[in-house]
């Protein structure tokens, strides 16, 4: 034991001044302010007759998720409600679209949040230092409605408040390496085919990006 150290399994050891163990958490900002959970694209509640502002590109984009997958049209009875708020207006499920210095990771609902935490962490790292380059305003607006109007259609009950993605986890993690340049199937192919997919996939990525970006 060494005061202020933290030691890894191979006796790396990283200065530390506090080790923060969180548990889970709660998907409200109580220290927003409700003009800035608005700016910031989270979810608030909706007075009463008020109308979600993103109605039509909402609608716009249900109309494109029911071309695409005809049989989510109908889905069970029982799954079926509204809740009296928006949903989460964040680019691949964290990033805002009007504020880029700031993001909040864990904010979707999927199966495997360890994998999805690593490549959340690479994509965030070069969204923040400025390696990633976005798409126009309008094109990011129209991929967060789709997101928000597939997984209302796909999950109806838990993906009221924004992007839910249990059985989309490869896609997610795939695109979010894809927008970085790197990889996300590293195991092999026959390995990559037949085995788990898992956060220890990525147990290594964290150097590739540096050799890539000069860091």
């Amino acid at each position: 034991m060494k005061p202020h150290v933290i030691i890894l399994d191979d006796d790396t050891e990283i200065p530390t001044d506090a080790l923060l163990c969180g548990t889970g958490w709660k998907s409200s900002y109580p220290f927003f302010s409700q003009e800035l959970v608005q700016l910031l694209g989270l979810p608030y509640p909706l007075q009463k007759n008020e109308i979600e502002p993103w109605t039509t590109l909402l609608d716009i984009a249900d109309s494109r998720v029911l071309s695409n997958f005809p049989q989510l049209a109908d889905p069970p009875r029982h799954l079926k409600r509204e809740i009296p708020t928006t949903t989460a207006k964040l680019y691949k499920g964290m990033a805002p679209l009007k504020d880029h210095t700031i993001i909040f990771l864990g904010h979707i609902d999927i199966s495997n949040s360890f994998r999805a935490a690593e490549a959340q962490s690479i994509w965030a790292t070069s969204y923040l230092d400025g390696s990633l380059v976005l798409p126009p305003l309008e094109q990011l607006e129209e991929e967060v409605a789709y997101m928000n109007a597939f997984s209302k259609r796909r999950y109806p009950s838990r993906g009221q408040k924004g992007d839910c993605i249990f059985f989309e986890l490869i896609w997610y993690t795939d695109d979010l390496l894809n927008d970085v340049g790197l990889k996300s199937h590293r195991k092999g192919w026959w390995s990559d085919w037949l085995d788990p997919c898992l956060a220890a996939d990525f147990m290594d990525i964290k150097d590739e990006y540096r050799r890539k970006f000069g860091f």
